[in-house]
C-alpha cells in the first residue's frame, strides 16, 4: 500500500484528502469532486463513473464458467482451483475522441514491382488511456462500457471496492495518446505498403472525458501454481487470464480437438 503523504483540503467542501505517492487528480471521498493537486482546484473535465453489474457471487460463477469453456484447459480445473484472492478496483482512465490523419509515401512491392504509393489514412478512434504508471493491467484488451456511465459519485461504487486515483493528468494521457496512436496508424500503413519513406500523423482531439471502471482482480491457485485473471464487472466476461500450461500430450491434444469438433 502507498503512504499517505502531505495532506490536502477538497477545495469544494473543505474535507482532507486522502492522497498516495505519484497521485495527480483526486477524488474527494466526502462530496466526490475531482481535484487537480497540480492547482489544488476543482477539476472540470467531464467525470464519470460506470456501476458494476457483477458482485463478488456474480463474478465467481463467471471465473468457473471460463474454467470449465477453456478448450485447452485441463480438464478438472473448475473443480481443482481455489480462488485465492478477489477485488474489485475501480480504475482511472482518459477517454478521448480522436480523429487521426496520416499523410504518408511510400512503395508497395509485395507485387513483384515497386509501385510508388502517395495517400492519406484516416481513421477515428474511441481511445482510452490508463491514468496509472507502470500498471500491468491490459488496457488494449478493456472495452470499457462506456454505455452504462453516469455522472461520478462515489456513493455508486460496490461496496467493499478499492478505488484509485489517477497518476496522470489529461494533459500527459493526451501526449500518450497521440504516441500511441502515431505508432497504430504506422502499423496500419504496413497492409497498404510496403516500405514507408514518409508519414506524418496529425491527432485530433474532439473530446476527453475522465472516467473510471470497475475491474475484477483475481488470483486462483492450481496444483500449486497460482495464476491471475482480470475481469470486466459490468458484462462478467474475462479481459486477459493466465492459464496453467496446456495439456501436450497426445491425449490431451485429442481432447481438445474433440472439443472443438463436438461444439
Amino acid at each position: 500500500m502507498a503512504e499517505v503523504i502531505d495532506a490536502y483540503n477538497c477545495p469544494h467542501c473543505g474535507a482532507p484528502l486522502k492522497v498516495k505517492q505519484g497521485e495527480l487528480i483526486i477524488i474527494c471521498e466526502y462530496c466526490s469532486s475531482t481535484v487537480s493537486l497540480k492547482a489544488n482546484e476543482k477539476y472540470y473535465l467531464a467525470h464519470s463513473i460506470i456501476p458494476a453489474r457483477f458482485d463478488a457471487k456474480g463474478i465467481t460463477a463467471s471465473i468457473q464458467s471460463w474454467m470449465k469453456g477453456g478448450v485447452y484447459l485441463p480438464d478438472d480445473l473448475a473443480s481443482k482451483s481455489k480462488l485465492i484472492e478477489l477485488r474489485c478496483i475501480y480504475l482511472p482512465f482518459f477517454v478521448f475522441d480522436i480523429k487521426a490523419t496520416t499523410a504518408f509515401k511510400g512503395y508497395l512491392t509485395r507485387t513483384g514491382g515497386s509501385e510508388k504509393r502517395e495517400d492519406t489514412l484516416d481513421k477515428q478512434y474511441p481511445w482510452k488511456v490508463l491514468a496509472r504508471r507502470d500498471s500491468k493491467f491490459p488496457t488494449e484488451e478493456f472495452k470499457i462500457p462506456l454505455s452504462g456511465k453516469v455522472p461520478f459519485n462515489i456513493s455508486q461504487m460496490l461496496p467493499g471496492a478499492e478505488f484509485l486515483n489517477a497518476e496522470l493528468d489529461d494533459i500527459e494521457a493526451k501526449e500518450m495518446a497521440k504516441s500511441q496512436i502515431e505508432a497504430h496508424q504506422r502499423a496500419l500503413l504496413k497492409d497498404i505498403v510496403d516500405e514507408i519513406t514518409h508519414d506524418e500523423t496529425q491527432v485530433d482531439f474532439r473530446s476527453s472525458e475522465f472516467v473510471h471502471a470497475p475491474v475484477w482482480h483475481a488470483i486462483y491457485e492450481y496444483k500449486g501454481q497460482r495464476h491471475w485473471m482480470y475481469l470486466d464487472a459490468c458484462s462478467g466476461e474475462v479481459i486477459r487470464a493466465e492459464a496453467p500450461a496446456p495439456d501436450t500430450s497426445i491425449g490431451g491434444v485429442f481432447k481438445g480437438l474433440k472439443h472443438v469438433f463436438d461444439g
